[in-house]
């Protein structure tokens, strides 16, 4: 424990950035952008978790049970089925400096990492989710073929990208919007129509396992995805 603390101390007192010839000591929260800064924070909240969870169940164990389907990863929390129970606990578990922002409108629909969850008839639809599509203003995503890596390594995170797609989509309607979206991207990044049809079609031959779930045949969807290209 001594140990952890003694480098704790050492990363955030010695938080120096420079801007131009100043340079400048952080002084308020940890230092944000470095190494360790995700565990930092993870342990933080954990620790506030940990023992407001501790105590709570020795008191209350009905109210214990309604945090059981509350997850975070990092600064992202979400509470499922908890009949509102992280609303109205969340004071008691953080610290008066910590401001939590509700992102969600309702308690049918949300994002959570990557994901954009809907609750329809009782089950929980799932879609490709990236905030940055909201900007009004364009963001670099993904490598262009201008750039100084192989051709195979530019096509191959096309493939890779339209399968992650894939996996966090429960309907064919929303992969086709997001794969579309994707391959518009890249091409517009220097792909050509012939390499983007051999990378989709050689990755949808070794991983047609997770397109199954959408109902459509193989052939479908690689004539689907090619008319984008």
């Amino acid at each position: 424990m001594e140990t952890i603390k003694s480098l704790l101390e050492y990363v955030i007192d010695n938080a120096f950035f420079q801007v131009g010839n100043k340079v400048f000591r952080q002084i308020i929260g940890i230092p944000m952008g470095s190494d360790p800064a995700p565990f930092i924070a993870n342990l933080f909240l954990y620790t506030y978790e940990n023992r407001f969870m501790f105590n709570l169940k020795k008191d209350d164990m009905s109210r214990a049970k309604n945090l059981r389907h509350v997850f975070r990863f990092i600064d992202d929390l979400i509470a499922l089925n908890d009949n509102d129970e992280f609303m109205r606990s969340h004071k008691d578990i953080y610290p008066p400096e910590m401001e939590l922002k509700v992102e969600n409108e309702d308690n049918l629909s949300a994002s959570f990492l990557d994901l954009a969850l809907a609750i329809q008839e009782g089950i929980i639809n799932t879609k490709l989710f990236d905030k940055r599509d909201a900007f009004n203003f364009s963001v670099v995503r993904m490598p262009f073929k201008c750039s100084n890596i192989p051709n195979k390594m530019f096509y191959s995170t096309i493939g890779a990208e339209v399968l992650r797609i894939c996996r966090t989509t429960s309907h064919y309607n929303f992969f086709l919007v997001s794969a579309r979206s994707l391959i518009v991207r890249m091409r517009n990044q220097g792909a050509d129509t012939q390499g983007l049809q051999r990378v989709l079609n050689k990755m949808l031959n070794r991983h047609w396992k997770p397109f199954e779930k959408f109902g459509v045949s193989l052939e479908q969807i690689a004539l689907d995805i090619s008319s984008f290209a």
